[in-house]
């Protein structure tokens, strides 16, 4: 049976699950210069320091260069924990060329930067810091200084050292004065944008181009407008691009289910648009990644966004297949244009419902008991994440995935918009009664005053 990309891709990350299972793929002949750098960096991550300096020469200089991108940023800044990781990393590592690499990088520079103060050193008048936190370079023209519980100092000047090794102590001063000369932020700027388009090409989004993929369609009208006046553009997909897979956490929620989408990509038959489509959805799982800062936050952080987009394309598709039919979904759409559907198509109807709650008193904690537990269920449903649709207090919450479902959601919705004014008057007269102390327990069978909500007068009314 021909397996679609989803499945495709989840058959390969296995091979991908832990650093002992990539080294057992070069033990047989692969190369690990070969290895996508999502699985590369999850994998190499979870080990040691110590272990993660000897791998460093046997990867390429772009998979070295993308690891450092991956993980030193937070979101547009410099990540310094993360920073110091690969600063240790980088010192253990024996390679000279490797450790000459990144200490000639302007991703050192930063690394340096954001911690540390460097100045010119003047040795007929010197003048020291206050504290022993510094060193000098080995040219007596630079002090180095860094913070009091800074953790690298002797691992930072040996680096230093390297550098001056390899480039000379003029060429080497040269270097770093660029710190003294260049603003930081600017120099962080420069870099920030630099690493987007590096990381692209591995099927990487930044955090900023990931939030513009949640900008949603003005209701579902538009959105079907939209959907079908879609062409499907197939963009060029160069071998490195093709390359690119996921780890299996990322990949995890993705797994079981999704027949009628999973049977559509199976119908696929032409190359380049299978590969566009396999690039398409990895960049749409790492998007989805860097909107909720889950990369580095384990199989959990990575499930859970997992989930969430696995949502809005289903619910894409479902809607997609509607109007297109299921054949020509993905000749025409793509994953990112699906969850763009799926995501505006539940966006909307939150919004909606989210603005009629603050008009109402019935956002507020103290006065949410008031709408009853079958409309709080619904509400905390609604806004979970993925979202849920629980209509009654015996049955089992439903993710919204199917177009039947999501329009039972939209009309309960609908109805618990509409009904909150009315809602809202009988609380209004509710407390003013019990304030006034014109309702007394005895009034009632099978209620205390204070427990009297709404769902409580429609079954009395």
């Amino acid at each position: 049976m021909k397996k679609d990309i989803v499945s495709q891709l989840l058959s390969e990350a296995q091979s991908y699950n832990q650093f002992e299972d990539i080294e057992r793929l070069v033990e047989a002949g692969g190369k690990l210069s070969n290895i996508p750098v999502q699985p590369l960096f999850l994998a190499l991550r979870a080990t040691s320091k110590e272990y993660a300096a000897t791998v460093l020469k046997r990867l390429s200089p772009e998979q070295r260069q993308a690891l450092l991108d991956i993980d030193i940023w937070k979101r547009d800044e410099i990540d310094p924990m993360a920073a110091n990781w690969w600063l240790e990393t980088y010192a253990l590592c024996q390679d000279g060329d490797v450790r000459t690499e990144f200490v000639k990088s302007e991703d050192f520079l930063l690394l340096l930067k954001c911690q540390c103060v460097v100045a010119t050193f003047d040795q007929e008048e010197p003048e020291y810091p206050d504290n022993d936190n510094f060193f000098i370079t080995e040219d007596r023209q630079l002090l180095i200084s860094y913070p009091e519980n800074f953790p690298l100092a002797g691992e930072l000047e040996q680096l230093v050292k390297d550098l001056y090794t390899d480039m000379g102590v003029e060429n080497g001063y040269a270097h770093l004065m660029k710190m003294i000369s260049d603003s930081y932020l600017i120099l962080e700027e420069e870099n920030y944008q630099q690493k987007i388009e590096r990381l692209r090409d591995f099927g990487f989004v930044d955090y900023m181009s990931a939030l513009e993929m949640d900008a949603i369609f003005g209701g579902v009208e538009q959105t079907r407008e939209w959907v079908k006046k879609r062409s499907g553009n197939t963009g060029e997909i160069d071998p490195m691009m093709k390359n690119q897979v996921l780890h299996p956490s990322a990949l995890a929620p993705y797994g079981a289910g999704m027949d009628g989408m999973k049977d559509a990509l199976a119908g696929v038959t032409d190359t380049n648009r299978q590969d566009y489509l396999q690039f398409n959805f990895v960049r749409l799982v790492n998007a989805r990644i860097a909107n909720d800062d889950a990369l580095k936050g384990g199989s959990i952080a990575l499930a859970r966004a997992g989930m969430k987009a696995r949502q809005c394309l289903e619910l894409g598709f479902n809607f997609a297949a509607a109007e297109l039919g299921e054949k020509n979904v993905f000749a025409k759409m793509d994953f990112t244009d699906l969850y763009k559907v799926g995501h505006s198509l539940l966006a909307n109807q939150k919004k909606k419902l989210k603005k009629a709650l603050t008009a109402s008193p019935f956002e507020q904690p103290m006065n949410q008991y008031f709408l009853g537990l079958v409309w709080n269920s619904f509400i905390e449903n609604s806004f979970d994440e993925p979202a849920k649709l629980k209509i009654d207090g015996s049955s089992d919450a439903v993710e919204i995935r199917e177009m039947n479902t999501f329009k039972a959601w939209d009309d309960n919705s609908d109805t618990i918009i509409k009904a909150l004014p009315f809602v809202q008057q009988i609380f209004k007269t509710i407390t003013q009664l019990r304030e006034g102390h014109v309702l007394s327990d005895s009034f009632y069978l099978n209620y205390q005053v204070e427990a009297i909500d709404f769902e409580a007068k429609m079954l009395s009314s």
